[in-house]
């Protein structure tokens, strides 16, 4: 079955990116948070769209090494409007992003998540990140850093 989620890379969008961040997070990166974001190269951006509607936001970074050192992406943001979550339009997101750099030659993913966000840690299990380190009280709330990669590929 096809994937219904769509990913429309953005380049130049912080404004929207961060009006959509205030409707989805309880504690939303600054304007000018966002604005660094685009200003990298390595930046990349995605709205989530399903059907018409923008329905979330992936904010990564890709670090393309060339052909002789592996390459890596590290998941910044993904977010949903509470108005599509518990629908599993999340996890097809993730799958849509991991095709991505499937596509680009991407070996590895990281991410940093709260271990106190059950539903994320919960999500990013499901499709196939592992904890590879813990960051003990690293958020200020006191909870612990979890730190997680996932496979894209192995390259040779």
């Amino acid at each position: 079955m096809e994937n219904p989620i769509r990913l429309i890379r953005r380049t130049a969008n912080s404004r929207s990116f961060h009006t959509l961040d205030i409707r989805i997070f309880s504690h939303p990166w600054s304007y000018p948070n966002w604005e660094g974001a685009f200003s990298t190269p390595a930046s990349a951006n995605y709205f989530i769209i399903h059907g018409k509607k923008i329905m979330g936001m992936i904010t990564s970074r890709i670090m393309e090494n060339g052909r002789h050192e592996p390459s890596h992406a590290e998941l910044d943001k993904i977010g949903i409007l509470p108005s599509f979550r518990n629908r599993g339009l999340g996890r097809l997101a993730m799958e849509a992003f991991h095709q991505i750099l499937k596509n680009r030659n991407i070996q590895w993913v990281y991410l940093e998540v709260s271990s106190r966000n059950l539903p994320a840690v919960a999500l990013y299990r499901k499709v196939g990140y592992e904890i590879y380190r813990e960051r003990k009280k690293y958020y200020p709330d006191g909870s612990n850093a979890l730190c997680m990669k996932k496979t894209i590929q192995n390259i040779v």
